[in-house]
């Protein structure tokens, strides 16, 4: 996609954001003409911090789960809420709300 983007000479900026961090993988989607590359850590933040180990905290509520924003994620259950109404969203969605 990346390479068919830069093929029409389309200057929108691309930034790669991906769990593949080898400097193989770097190298090529900057060659394709991404214009940053960024691997998230995704071991390190299931492995390291407070709460390692157990669920995640519902992110948007607050301490005992009252809502504090429109937009609520329950990441185990992977169900997001607005204005708590359940939305009905992929799965791809749900992944790139969690990120």
């Amino acid at each position: 996609m990346l390479r068919r983007l830069r093929a029409r000479n389309s200057r929108i900026p691309v930034l790669i954001l991906t769990a593949a961090d080898s400097v193989e993988q770097r190298v090529k989607g900057l060659d394709l003409g991404a214009d940053d590359y960024m691997a998230k850590p995704v071991r390190a933040v299931r492995t390291r911090g407070p709460g390692a180990g157990s669920d995640p905290p519902l992110a948007g509520r607050g301490p005992g789960g009252a809502a504090q924003w429109p937009l609520a994620l329950d990441p185990a259950g992977r169900v997001a809420t607005l204005n708590e109404v359940p939305l009905d969203l992929s799965a791809r969605e749900l992944g790139l709300l969690e990120i």
